[in-house]
């Protein structure tokens, strides 16, 4: 949670400016962050908060999501989007590569067609 008394906010469109470039030498795009916030990364989500209108985040903010992210583990998986039946059958392969002590895959799941 950010503490606005205390922490350095940043608006999410100036994020970018505070991380390392991309390859490209742009920085990170203001779309990339606000899908950190809402969809996450891995099951991370970058946190922010609303003040009169607009959204921010931290410094603090960031550095706690890339040490999250860095730290690893299991992906978390949504099962509200995907189908039921695809969402069992993912998480019962995940327990059992677990079981099997075969780490967590870093790629994510998409659901199926139609």
């Amino acid at each position: 949670m950010i503490e606005v008394a205390t922490e350095r906010l940043v608006a999410l469109s100036k994020v970018g400016y505070h991380l390392p470039s991309r390859s490209t030498g742009q920085p990170v795009h203001v779309s990339t962050v606000y899908r950190w916030c809402t969809a996450g990364v891995r099951g991370v989500r970058l946190e922010r908060v609303t003040i009169g209108g607009s959204t921010y985040t931290s410094v603090e903010a960031i550095q706690r999501f890339a040490e999250r992210l860095t730290a690893g583990g299991a992906p978390q998986l949504h099962p509200a989007h995907m189908h039921s039946a695809h969402a069992e059958r993912v998480a019962r392969l995940v327990e059992h590569r677990l079981r099997l002590g075969c780490r967590a895959r870093r790629t994510p799941i998409t659901r199926p067609g139609p």
